[in-house]
């Protein structure tokens, strides 16, 4: 039986398999191309929708501002104003639960997204002035229609505070538990180098440190715990809350 020799491959054979290889190369470089190219246009197209939605929630909030002051004028024109206070009341308390649903499609937006942090910083910024324009609101219309509700800002930092969460979780107990009777404006200290106003509130309620909170004008430069928390608050009111008997025991 004779044996049958293997043919050794041809130049030209070679010089076959080597464009087939080289081909075959292409077409998965190309198809790892638009595959990375989709990912990024759907990251584009996602984020600008973000972007949009968060800046007319923006032009809301500033028309709803604008209501509240012309709300705010008007009773200072009239003699009764026990009926148009509890209007006021009620609207700024939806206009601050917007606001704060406002922060966690922020919050959301900062951990989905890769891309336009300048954006996002930008967003961050027209929510903290926002923010600090209704406690400014609030402070005055507690005076003018006597509200019995406490008022907290909550200086924070996200970069630079590890234990600023603790802090943020008391607050969303007392939150939850006091409703509208409990006003909380959250300050990221991050964007003070661009918003003057956060580094003008520190230099007058004295903070080094975070977390701070300043409840009716009284600073507390750590984390204040819940029982301790709950008595501060509580101790405010001028009628008996509910929520309270257990921390004025």
């Amino acid at each position: 039986m004779v044996k049958q020799r293997k043919q050794k491959p041809t130049n030209q054979t070679k010089l076959i398999e080597r464009k087939i290889s080289i081909e075959r190369y292409i077409i998965a470089g190309t198809i790892t191309l638009l595959i990375f190219a989709l990912g990024l246009s759907m990251g584009f197209v996602l984020d600008y929708k973000r972007i949009t939605w968060i800046e007319e929630q923006s032009k809301a909030q500033e028309l709803d501002y604008q209501s509240l002051q012309l709300q705010y004028l008007y009773l200072n024109t009239i003699d009764d104003t026990e009926k148009s206070c509890h209007i006021l009341g009620n609207t700024l308390q939806t206009t601050l639960i917007t606001l704060s649903e406002t922060l966690e499609d922020l919050e959301k937006f900062e951990k989905d997204t890769k891309l336009n942090k300048k954006e996002y910083n930008t967003l961050l910024r027209k929510f903290t002035i926002n923010n600090l324009k209704y406690w400014l609101f609030a402070e005055k219309s507690k005076k003018l229609c006597n509200m019995d509700a406490v008022t907290l800002l909550y200086f924070f930092s996200r970069e630079n505070c590890p234990i600023c969460p603790n802090q943020g979780m008391v607050l969303s107990y007392f939150k939850t538990l006091l409703g509208e009777d409990l006003l909380v404006f959250p300050i990221d200290v991050d964007l003070k180098q661009n918003e003057p106003i956060i580094q003008l509130l520190e230099s007058i309620y004295n903070i080094q440190s975070y977390p701070t909170i300043v409840i009716e004008d009284i600073t507390y430069s750590r984390v204040v715990e819940k029982e301790e928390l709950g008595k501060i608050i509580c101790n405010i009111y001028n009628s008996p809350n509910n929520h309270c008997d257990k921390y004025l025991e």
